[in-house]
């Protein structure tokens, strides 16, 4: 390193006695400070040995000083260190900090303006941008050095494996600080040292694989991981040498440095992606000439890399601001199969991509022109095919397993074994039997058996703890690997979802699709029953049909098609072989609910906790015997509506609706089994032969596949998968696995089962498919309140339905329906009349299940306890970031209304009038008890409030107050506190102020923007009076 580079990472000191002046890294000015100036990287004082807790003190105050090091001497002695010493390097524990909170700014807190203990500061009147020294913020609660550490690990890692992640990182990275780029400078140095960790190769290796750029060539770009050491090393210094003329210089002989290295890597990878075709097959000797070229490609794109990276990466980013949907769209670029001849192409339509997306974006659009430009000259220049032949790369479904001799072998010799026996029959007089030369899935089960003994030299116990760890890493291996398909499966239950109700919505007669969430739970309920042993495209068929049926008669369908019959002018939408057995009986319990409790009613039972009594209830009503199949615990047990359908079609509907699950269907099965290496399940009873087990053996093991899936997710590299998503992937590899094993399985989707229909019925679509690949949305084609409602809102609206409709006495439920609270009188010795609620245990289960609470309320003599309530309320809301919302009412004003609270110090109020005022929850409060609370009020004969229009309004609709007025943002009556950058989200941080009333028949449904809005002088006068007489009409509540 140069002395220039390594003095712009240092500081000068002036020692004066026991005081010197510094200027810490990141200061802006230097500052004195008491006690020895740190000691240079690598030094400690006379009798202070390395690795000792005072070295490690020492070496924490050189990081807050000198930053991190970049003495050669050193970081030499520190790749030396074996593998895995970076946790305890005080160096790279510290160089992690400082770029973790520089590549995660909203982590890190804003430097202090106090000055710093034993600090003098130097400058008159003090010097507001003095350095807070000592460790870094922790993001979070518990985030400690071990941590910093691991992430720095991680990042690397991710850095030097990924080149899509590092594209992105080089972006941020290159308008960083200096002592940012020290810190990037001495990982990267130092990140690779003596030997390594079978994790570290495992967490480099899945980086490598699941970066899309390994598989179309855009490690050309020069700074890329092309698959070799030499490789890897190469990027490194390349890097290294682009991050000192891009950061540190700032241009410079950047051009010159990146073109070297460009072509170099260029040369690399291709010699790389050569070797990987040839040991494919797909390419018998290695092509000099075209190594040569792309060395030469390699050049002119590296020349083109300092100037044009920033600004590359900038595009993307606002393209992918604006518009979500353009990373999957330059993702869809970068891995639809087709390799890039010269990335020049990679990166050109990628920019394309982005300018479609976002065309009035001026940066987005001069970086397109810009790249534009430089392609015409490159073709002009002869640099560049204009016409390149992409090459294929194979999908991993269009690859043979290495298993497939195998798996065919032992299917040859079953098959000869049948033919024998068939001939035997034939010479017995019996009826001759023809006999296929397929491979069948047992022969698959036999092979999948025999490859586990040959891995493990056993079977894996499921219930064992270490061999479920063992299962779930190999499982998770899977799921990385098909993470890496442009069809992985991922998102299938919810982008999927989202497609397939967009176009559903596009059919005649399923307009409502479009805006009515009630709509779309009652299709994905038919969707449940229809599914049975049926394929996502004939499931799809099956449930439209029968929803145009429903919906355009009002009569649900509850018998099963003749089959081969056209329904609703779709061919071959019939229930499948168990149509009668065991669709009908799903269809009878959905139309059952729904002529009971109405559409929407039936939409909040459905995803609503309830005992597992109430679900037999309802199954008895339509004459079924028993309870849900597969769904465990006792009668007082609880589960989602859902599962009054059996444990498998009851998770399939709440899957559909974005609940997580594991819905334990056929495919499911198998991938657990073939885990365990138990594909067979009880001899057939007749013949004796060993039958494929098809689903869970029994109630213990549907819970063990559920909690199995859980640590499969827990073992994955991919980030933010639901269980349901888990399920998808692995669902589309076991059905790939099967096709390339020899038996034909291919992975459908619901929005592929739509599209067919469309093509039956005429329809135009808006949502199109796109190169016949994937489909894109166009503008237009949203959802209203697509999954609007949560399940806690549905539980608290199911309740007050029970309450309001249903009494206490009803047939179909397990004893009574109780309201959330029980009232008594508190006792006091005033004989008040004042009462304490608490919790009823049935509804508090039911809460709890769905995520809510219910907490205990005292009335209190208001007298006494108005001013302990101010001074909790005024506290509460001082902490809290949106407290300003809340009005805080004098202590006189409170000692002369009803006070709850609750007993972590919430509470509401309410006045004679009945308006509920002075509602908040304490910091100790349960999460998400406000419903109760509110319901509470109700009870005790709140019928009115007024609130900001932020998210309150959601959670007082949902308790059934209806909004009837409202008036605009006034500056002149703003709260005191108020911040409009807190609360921009709503109306720019200038919400409206909503009246309600309670109708106990309200469960929402009115949009804000129709409440009638009263301007003008006297509008709050209006607004009240519109707000009594709405009270009035509905006789003041109840």
């Amino acid at each position: 390193m140069s002395d220039a580079f390594s003095n712009l990472f240092h500081n000068n000191y002036g020692v004066d006695g026991e005081k010197f002046i510094a200027k810490p890294p990141g200061a802006e000015y230097p500052m004195m400070y008491s006690g020895k100036p740190p000691l240079t990287w690598g030094q400690y004082e006379p009798g202070v040995m390395a690795d000792t807790p005072e070295a490690v003190a020492e070496d924490k105050r050189k990081h807050d000083f000198h930053g991190s090091p970049a003495d050669q001497a050193f970081i030499q002695q520190m790749q030396e260190q074996p593998e895995g010493s970076q946790i305890t390097d005080e160096a790279w524990i510290g160089a992690s900090k400082r770029l973790y909170h520089y590549m995660n700014p909203k982590s890190a807190p804003q430097p202090s303006v106090e000055t710093p203990s034993g600090v003098i500061d130097i400058y008159p009147g003090g010097n507001p941008r003095a350095l807070q020294l000592g460790p870094a913020p922790a993001p979070g609660a518990g985030f400690t050095d071990e941590d910093y550490a691991n992430w720095g690990v991680n990042f690397m890692s991710k850095f030097n494996y990924n080149i899509t992640a590092m594209l992105f990182d080089v972006n941020k990275l290159s308008g960083a600080p200096s002592e940012v780029a020290a810190s990037m400078y001495y990982m990267m140095e130092t990140a690779d040292r003596d030997g390594m960790l079978l994790e570290n190769f495992t967490r480099g290796f899945s980086n490598f694989m699941t970066d899309p750029t390994t598989y179309v060539g855009l490690s050309t770009l020069g700074i890329g991981m092309v698959g070799t050491q030499s490789g890897k090393q190469l990027s490194k210094m390349a890097f290294k040498d682009v991050l000192k003329n891009i950061v540190v210089n700032r241009g410079g002989s950047a051009a010159a440095v990146a073109g070297v290295e460009g072509a170099a890597f260029s040369a690399v990878d291709d010699a790389a992606r050569q070797g990987v075709a040839m040991n494919a097959g797909q390419q018998e000797e290695f092509a000099g000439g075209q190594n040569a070229l792309s060395m030469a490609a390699g050049a002119v794109l590296g020349n083109r890399l300092a100037a044009g990276l920033p600004a590359i990466g900038e595009t993307v980013m606002r393209a992918a601001q604006a518009i979500p949907d353009v990373v999957s769209a330059v993702g869809d670029e970068l891995t639809s199969g087709a390799m890039y001849s010269n990335p020049v192409f990679a990166l050109f339509d990628a920019a394309k991509k982005a300018y479609e997306a976002t065309p009035n974006d001026p940066l987005v659009k001069s970086n397109y022109l810009k790249l534009q430009t430089e392609r015409e000259a490159a073709v002009e220049a002869g640099q560049i095919d204009p016409n390149p032949t992409p090459e294929v790369i194979p999908t991993l479904v269009q690859t043979e397993h290495p298993g497939a001799p195998r798996a065919r072998e032992i299917a040859d010799a079953r098959i000869a074994q049948e033919r024998l026996d068939a001939e035997a029959n034939v010479k017995a007089g019996k009826k001759p039997k023809s006999v296929k030369d397929v491979v069948k899935i047992e022969d698959l089960a036999q092979y999948f058996e025999e490859d586990h003994l040959a891995m493990h030299g056993r079977k894996l116990d499921p219930t064992d703890p270490a061999d479920q760890q063992v299962a779930a890493r190999a499982m998770a291996a899977e799921i990385d690997l098909q993470m890496t398909q442009a069809a992985s499966g991922a998102g299938w239950y919810d982008a999927d979802v989202l497609k397939t109700f967009q176009r559903l919505s596009e059919i005649p007669g399923l307009e409502r699709m479009k805006t009515d969430e009630t709509a779309r739970i009652i299709w994905s309920a038919m969707a449940a029953p229809t599914s049975i042993n049926q394929l996502v495209k004939n499931n799809t068929r099956a449930a439209t049909a029968a929803a145009l049926t429903y919906f355009r008669t009002g009569k649900f369908p509850i018998e099963a098609p003749k089959p081969d019959t056209v329904t609703e002018g779709i061919p071959k939408a019939g229930w499948g072989m168990y149509g009668v057995t065991s669709v009908e009986p799903g269809m009878k319990i959905i139309s059952h609910l729904i002529e009971k409790l109405g559409e929407d009613g039936f939409a909040d039972w459905w995803l609503s906790p309830h005992t597992k009594g109430e679900l037999t209830a309802i199954r008895r009503a339509v004459g079924l015997s028993g309870g849900p199949s597969g769904v465990s615990g006792k009668a007082d047990s609880i589960h989602l509506g859902a599962m009054v359908l059996g444990d498998k079609t009851g998770r399939f509907s709440l899957n559909i609706n974005g609940y997580e699950g594991t819905t334990k269907d056929v495919w499911y099965s198998r991938t657990y089994n073939r885990a365990f290496g138990q594909m067979f399940g009880p001899p057939d009873k007749k013949t004796g032969k060993p039958v494929v087990q098809g689903g869970p053996r029994n109630q213990t093991e549907r819970r063990e596949m559920e909690a199995f899936n859980k640590l499969v997710l827990a073992n994955t590299q991919a980030k933010d998968l639901s269980e349901a998503d888990a399920q998808a992937i692995l669902w589309f590899y076991e059905q790939g696995l099967f096709t390339r094993l020899g038996v034909t399985s291919r992975p459908g989707s619901f929005s592929e089962g739509v599209g067919e229909i469309h093509g039956t019925l005429g329809v135009r679509p808006t949502v199109r498919g796109s190169d016949g690949v994937e489909t894109e949305v166009e503008p237009g084609t949203t959802l209203d309140g697509f999954r609007g409602v949560s399940e806690g809102a549905r539980a608290v609206r199911y309740q007050r339905r029970t309450e309001r409709y249903f009494g206490v006495d009803s047939a179909e439920v397990d004893g009574t329906l109780p309201r959330p609270y029980t009232g008594e009188s508190n006792g006091d010795a005033g004989g008040s009349g004042r009462v304490t609620l608490s919790p009823t245990p049935e509804v508090l289960a039911r809460y709890q299940e769905a995520g809510l609470n219910i907490p205990k309320l005292n009335e209190l003599d208001a007298l006494t306890a108005s001013q302990p309530y101010h001074d909790d309320m005024t506290a509460a809301m001082a902490a809290h970031p949106y407290g300003a919302q809340v009005e805080i009412k004098s202590p006189k004003e409170l000692s002369e209304l009803r006070l709850f609270r609750t007993e972590n110090m919430g509470g509401f109020a309410i006045k004679p009038d009945g308006d509920v005022v002075a509602v908040f929850t304490g910091k100790a409060e349960p999460r998400k008890g406000i419903y109760a609370i509110m319901q509470a009020a109700i009870a005790q004969g709140g019928r009115k409030l007024d609130a900001f229009n932020t998210m309150l309004p959601d959670i007082y609709e949902t308790v059934g107050f209806k909004p009837v007025s409202r008036i605009p943002w006034s500056e002149a009556n703003a709260p005191d506190n108020w911040d409009k950058a807190t609360f921009a989200e709503f109306n720019n941080g200038e919400p409206d102020v909503v009246f309600f009333v309670y109708d106990p028949e309200y469960f929402g449904g009115i949009k804000m923007e129709d409440v009638p809005l009263f301007e003008g002088d006297g509008n709050y006068d209006a607004a009240v009076a519109a707000q009594t007489s709405a009270l009035q009409v509905l006789g003041g509540g109840e």
